[in-house]
């Protein structure tokens, strides 16, 4: 059995391992008993693999904060396998972005810390520093859900099969599905139906969530990185996270 815990209804969520991830992410995980990272799936090109927006305070818009990795002759390589390019200073560009956006502060430089340990060239893979980011977020917001690596399960089904897969794999009895797990499922309602009732009695549970406008004025800020939240709240944020995100 690969999850040795012991649950009459297991919950799990499954996704990419995003670079700096945005709280929906982060709501998802804190919802189910077990997250798998789908690292053995293809990495995608401008996705949010290895980039995310953060808020650009000058005029209050959203910039893409990117890290570059090696694609040249890679056309089909999972995440797994993505390493960090530096053939540009990466790290300098980023990490002064933070400062100018946000400041010298205690968030700015805890994250500038985290992420210098990849600025020099021995070979760091992006799933690496993906999941060293989602694990400072994770801290932020205390949350405890195991992570699982799809690499681990020896799984090779695509698409809507993959996920029952992994459910069976895990002993799932529920899938929590966000709104881009369609594209896996690639679900109409009658499919979805029949997934139900004919795929092990997995139950989809569809994650419902909503952004919080936590700005004095609204904004047209969606989608924003987590840093954001982290920003506005401080290094100890986990109870404004758990009002605000998981109400």
């Amino acid at each position: 059995m690969v999850f040795n815990m012991v649950f009459r209804k297991m919950k799990i969520a499954i996704h990419q391992p995003e670079f700096m991830p945005w709280l929906g992410y982060f709501h998802k995980m804190k919802m189910a008993d077990a997250y798998i990272v789908l690292d053995e799936v293809q990495f995608k090109k401008r996705y949010f693999e290895n980039r995310n927006y953060i808020r650009n305070s000058v005029n209050d818009t959203k910039e893409w904060i990117t890290v570059p990795v090696k694609t040249k002759g890679k056309y089909n390589q999972n995440i797994l396998d993505v390493k960090v390019s530096y053939e540009e200073n990466w790290y300098k560009k980023i990490s002064n972005t933070f400062i100018t956006r946000y400041g010298e502060n205690e968030v700015t430089l805890s994250f500038n810390n985290l992420i210098e340990e990849f600025t020099r060239p021995n070979n760091k893979s992006l799933l690496e520093l993906n999941i060293n980011i989602i694990n400072w977020f994770r801290d932020r917001f205390e949350i405890k859900t195991p992570l699982f690596y799809l690499s681990n399960l020896n799984i090779d089904s695509k698409g809507s099969d993959l996920i029952l897969d992994v459910c069976k794999k895990m002993e799932a009895t529920t899938y929590i599905c966000g709104s881009s797990g369609k594209d896996y499922l690639d679900l109409d309602e009658g499919r979805k139906q029949r997934v139900r009732e004919q795929k092990e009695n997995i139950h989809i549970e569809w994650q419902t969530f909503s952004e919080p406008n936590y700005y004095e004025q609204k904004r047209n800020l969606s989608y924003l990185s987590s840093f954001d939240f982290v920003q506005n709240f401080g290094l100890n944020c986990s109870s404004n996270f758990n009002k605000m995100i998981m109400q």
